[in-house]
């Protein structure tokens, strides 16, 4: 048997971008590993900055995540505007106000944005960590229930709104974990999870590493994410391969 950590994940809001672009910026409908080693990191106290902490995280850690309710999409378009840096040389403002100012309504236009989110999403992150983790499980719960800064599902316009309910298990694999995160949570937690999640929903799935189960011939799909993170400050990500594999709806408690 090993040990996972899970998380219930919660947000009116999330947003988890994908290849980044800049006028259109597009989301996964499930958190990827670098958005739950983010969230981790976060949690830790491990900052953006420092090199040997995120690539501790990047190289010892392991993340899966239990998909039921991905959530119904969401796009905003916004203005993006910015002063040219060879006037802002020359102008040297103090404040932001005085470097809109020196913008030429007739050539600095605003450009046109669109971000896409995910309304009422529901997933539950599975933590593991490699003999030479750094952090114990049971530093990664502690720091869950009490974060050092705070956190968000993609954004800052993206908070909780559940308890997060960091809680231990045994399982045979990564898998099994997820398939019964439910089953570690009391019944009044249960109950919030079923109010907070969408209805007609689809069936909910796992998306684990493709070695994080021991079973073979099992349903589903293997899956390309480029979301290993590789340099934090060069924001470089590597490519790896997902199971996604649907889950069995469980009994109402």
């Amino acid at each position: 048997m090993q040990r996972f950590l899970l998380i219930t994940l919660a947000a009116p809001l999330a947003s988890f971008g994908e290849l980044a672009g800049h006028e259109v910026r597009d989301g996964w409908e499930r958190p990827g590993k670098s958005a739950l080693l983010g969230l981790l990191g976060a949690a830790l106290g491990v900052r953006r900055n420092d090199a040997e902490g995120q690539k501790a995280l990047a190289e010892t850690v392991v993340t899966g995540v239990r998909v039921d309710s991905p959530g119904i999409p969401l796009q905003d378009f916004h203005t993006a505007q910015y002063v040219p840096t060879a006037r802002i040389r020359k102008l040297k403002p103090r404040t932001r106000a005085q470097a809109l100012a020196a913008l030429d309504p007739k050539r600095d236009n605003p450009e046109i944005t669109r971000r896409e989110y995910r309304q009422d999403t529901l997933y539950t992150a599975a933590y593991a960590r490699t003999p030479d983790c750094p952090w114990r499980l049971e530093d990664m719960q502690a720091a869950f229930l009490s974060p050092r800064f705070v956190l968000f599902l993609g954004r800052k316009s993206c908070p909780l709104s559940l308890p997060l309910v960091p809680r231990i298990v045994r399982a045979q694999d990564m898998l099994e974990a997820l398939q019964q995160a439910h089953a570690s949570l009391t019944e009044q937690q249960r109950r919030f999870m079923q109010k907070a999640s969408v209805r007609d929903a689809g069936t909910p799935y796992a998306a684990i590493p493709a070695d994080m189960t021991t079973r073979r011939n099992m349903p589903g799909r293997l899956e390309l994410r480029v979301d290993h993170p590789l340099d934090r400050r060069r924001w470089h990500f590597a490519a790896r391969h997902e199971l996604r594999i649907p889950l069995q709806e469980e009994a109402e408690p």
